[in-house]
């Protein structure tokens, strides 16, 4: 299997937030966030907005190996979100997170709909972010299912309901 670009979209296009931080264990939240504005040239306009938002000053002293589930996924998404990509995969973004935090960021990707970004968001967790999205797409058994709404989703037999 393989993955193709649309013309003018490259995999350097791409940002792909994976589901914890493995390398940089000890280093402290506020030096690889810094490290990340050095790699990145141009990064999320709107950064401290979604810094804030995430909560990430409160980590910001902490090793990476000290932080907690939530706050590993709250800075992952963050580091992600901040690369600035045309094309941003977020896979379960919201795991772990409070709800005030999937709330804020929920928010914010409603924000940053019509920007001529995409945004691919992975999850088990629909409800709640139903305004962000304009395709709701299913993986089952292999093929490629798309439903109108969240509502459909809710009373397709993908979850267990028949009509």
């Amino acid at each position: 299997d393989s993955i193709s670009f649309p013309p003018g979209i490259s995999f350097d296009d791409v940002s792909l937030q994976f589901q914890e931080i493995r390398a940089f264990k000890n280093l402290k939240v506020n030096e690889l966030e810094k490290l990340w504005f050095n790699i990145n040239k141009e990064v999320l306009p709107e950064w401290q907005t979604l810094r804030e938002l995430l909560d990430i000053k409160k980590i910001e002293s902490k090793l990476i190996k000290h932080l907690s589930g939530g706050e590993n996924r709250s800075l992952i998404v963050y580091l992600t979100m901040l690369q600035n990509k045309k094309v941003t995969i977020l896979d379960e973004p919201l795991a772990g997170m409070d709800r005030i935090k999937k709330d804020n960021l929920t928010s914010f990707l409603l924000a940053q709909k019509n920007k001529n970004k995409l945004y691919i968001v992975v999850s088990h967790e629909v409800k709640g972010m139903e305004n962000i999205f304009s395709k709701i797409l299913v993986v089952e058994n292999k093929k490629l299912l798309e439903v109108e709404n969240v509502d459909e989703l809710i009373r397709s037999t993908i979850y267990g309901f028949t009509n």
